[in-house]
């Protein structure tokens, strides 16, 4: 237990580890301010809340270094099951399973915030580099290549700083979020209107929302999450 204490608060003490605990924190203010910028405007929002969860966990092991305390037992629990014979094929087995659970994240990513990628695309090739950074990471906790170990290190470091930059900058060269104007027919209106049992459309998938068409009300899809307004 104390060893795995020790680790827990090892970290990285160093000038630049803080340095880039510091841009995760500021990159969690930028999420926060973003998130509710998007609220306001009623925006899609889950973007930056994912990311603002994933850079706050990522500054706390900055300096926690939650994974050594992880590794540790899984060390522990390969040698009680007896595997540690077998040490390269579960150093492989965990950065395969690493670099698959990355992939998913990313198709997943892709298809739950399709949208984010037009409007924020400086940012996801920022997210880019820290999903490498991550595997390189893993890489060299997995000491496949012991030999460079240092020198793996140091271009991790110097590549997680960059991803960080890189999501800075895009968090505010992103483009302005504009619900989308529809006109529709005017007795297609009118008929809604008069009826109120006629739901709005959705312009991009033609999924029709709960609520009823009314002129000049902002709505949202529940299916792909387009904002707009029916105009008469």
């Amino acid at each position: 237990m104390d060893l795995l204490f020790s680790h827990l608060i090892g970290g990285d003490p160093t000038f630049l580890g803080w340095v880039i605990t510091t841009l995760y924190f500021i990159l969690v203010f930028r999420c926060a301010t973003k998130l509710q910028a998007a609220r306001n405007q009623h925006d899609r929002y889950l973007f930056w809340l994912t990311l603002l969860i994933v850079f706050l966990l990522l500054g706390v092991n900055k300096q926690l270094d939650l994974q050594t305390p992880f590794l540790i037992h899984l060390k522990i629990l390969a040698v009680e099951l007896g595997l540690l014979s077998q040490k390269l094929l579960l150093k492989l087995t965990f950065l395969l399973f690493a670099a698959c659970f990355l992939l998913v994240l990313i198709w997943v990513g892709k298809r739950e915030l399709a949208s984010s990628i037009r409007r924020y695309r400086i940012v996801w090739l920022g997210l880019l580099l820290l999903f490498a950074f991550i595997f390189a990471r893993a890489v060299i906790f997995n000491r496949l290549f012991s030999a460079d170990d240092q020198l793996a290190n140091h271009w991790s470091t110097k590549l997680e700083l960059l991803a960080q930059i890189v999501i800075l900058v895009g968090s505010f060269r992103g483009k302005t979020f504009k619900p989308e104007s529809i006109g529709l027919a005017s007795a297609e209106i009118i008929d809604q209107a008069e009826s109120h049992a006629l739901p709005a459309r959705c312009p991009q998938c033609g999924q029709h929302t709960i609520a009823k068409a009314v002129a000049n009300r902002v709505f949202k899809c529940k299916k792909c999450s387009t904002v707009f307004t029916v105009h008469k």
